[in-house]
């Protein structure tokens, strides 16, 4: 699996960052939705 750097807004439109390890982008990217970013 790859690791991601995001950058996001959440539910509250605050600034978050991290990185979340996924097996590829889009997979990165339902990761984030599901934790509502």
């Amino acid at each position: 699996m790859a690791h991601f750097k995001y950058r996001a807004l959440d539910a509250e439109g605050v600034s978050q960052q991290g990185s979340v390890e996924a097996t590829d982008q889009q997979a990165a990217v339902t990761t984030l939705q599901k934790r509502g970013l």
